[in-house]
């Protein structure tokens, strides 16, 4: 499989800004990939066929959650089965965990959001190539806590 392009950004990004990075054995990711409760969207399984998270914080506090790390709100935060945040996989920690973000899929869609906190997803955007371009520019879209669902 050739890396996606995207997917070459993000880690040429995190070579020129000294930020470490965990690399992976294709195999064993996919080994792990397939054998996993958490589902994710195939753009992100070519993601962490790729490269396996951050090993910390970026200068702006973005931590990349190794695959083994990431995990849905419904276990972070102890929802109910039935909650409709409940399968939202968090697959970034900010600042520490002041915010996470997190991607809640439906079917064959998804959209990447703020998670602020287990009442709160703010969608973004549906596209993890877009997701990764708002990062490396630093877009203020990343921060904007406005217009969270539910609202309060």
């Amino acid at each position: 499989m050739a890396e996606v392009e995207f997917i070459r950004k993000l880690i040429n990004h995190w070579e020129r800004n000294n930020i470490p990075f965990v690399s992976v054995y294709r195999k064993e990711i996919y080994g792990i990939l397939n054998n996993t409760d958490i589902k994710l969207p195939i753009d992100f399984q070519n993601l962490y066929q790729s490269v396996n998270g951050t090993v910390d914080c970026d200068h702006e506090g973005f931590l990349f959650y190794k695959w083994e790390d990431i995990i849905t709100m419904g276990k972070k935060f102890s929802l109910e089965r039935n909650d409709e945040f409940y399968n939202v996989v968090i697959f970034i920690d900010y600042m520490q965990a002041s915010w996470w973000y997190g991607v809640a899929i439906t079917g064959d869609s998804y959209e990447i959001g703020i998670i602020a906190n287990e009442r709160r997803f703010k969608p973004i955007t549906n596209s993890l190539e877009t997701f990764v371009d708002l990062y490396i520019e630093d877009s203020e879209l990343l921060y904007d806590y406005g217009g969270f669902y539910p609202p309060v």
